[in-house]
């Protein structure tokens, strides 16, 4: 588990395909499966009833407005809320977004420091599997991860971020092309032929 990494999480959107869409989108609800505005509670405001189950260290804060009771501040020990499995096990198209304010984060080693969502493992430490986990490195760049073990093809952004700033991270899969951004801006692209595979919970931590 992270240690002495605080974070704030006022919004976190998934949306999900395991077939490209061939038409023009229209609108912003397109594919997604999961919406937590965390607004009081962790309840999916999508409407497809994938509510989140708090767990530890995670209470109700501001949000990047100001207004109370609209973000969850996660202790960076144990705080954790389990959302299920929205995204299904092997989605070919993926996008996790968050926002995000950073308060302390660890500075040494690499990983998954400053996790924000995953579906790699589960919070008891059970070993890694493939997925697309979007989290922050020790230096603030945001990261899409790419590989199960060892982060060789990890989609790393190029902004270092500071702390107690809110940040829009956003990172999208796309039939083994993976994208991440960073306020609206796109800041890297690789590619990585393993398809996502993962029966575990998705996680926000």
């Amino acid at each position: 588990m992270k240690k002495l990494n605080m974070k704030v999480v006022c919004v976190v959107a998934l949306f999900a395909l395991s077939l490209p869409v061939v038409y023009a989108q229209s609108f912003l609800t397109d594919g997604l499966v999961a919406n937590y505005p965390f607004d009081g509670n962790a309840i999916d405001a999508s409407g497809n009833g994938n509510n989140g189950t708090i767990h530890g260290g995670v209470v109700p804060t501001i949000d990047r407005f100001g207004y109370p009771n609209s973000a969850y501040l996660f202790n960076g020990v144990d705080g954790y809320i389990d959302i299920g499995n929205p995204v299904g096990n092997s989605p070919t198209y993926l996008t996790e977004c968050a926002w995000v304010k950073i308060i302390s984060r660890e500075t040494t080693g690499y990983g998954f420091n400053d996790v924000i969502i995953t579906k790699r493992q589960d919070p008891s430490g059970t070993l890694p599997v493939f997925w697309a986990t979007l989290f922050f490195s020790p230096s603030g760049n945001g990261v899409l991860s790419c590989e199960g073990g060892f982060h060789e093809t990890d989609c790393t952004g190029t902004t270092q971020t500071p702390t107690n700033v809110w940040v829009f991270l956003c990172g999208v899969v796309s039939n083994g092309t993976y994208q991440i951004y960073v306020n609206g801006v796109l800041e890297n692209t690789t590619t990585d032929g393993t398809p996502l595979n993962s029966t575990h919970n998705m996680y926000l931590m």
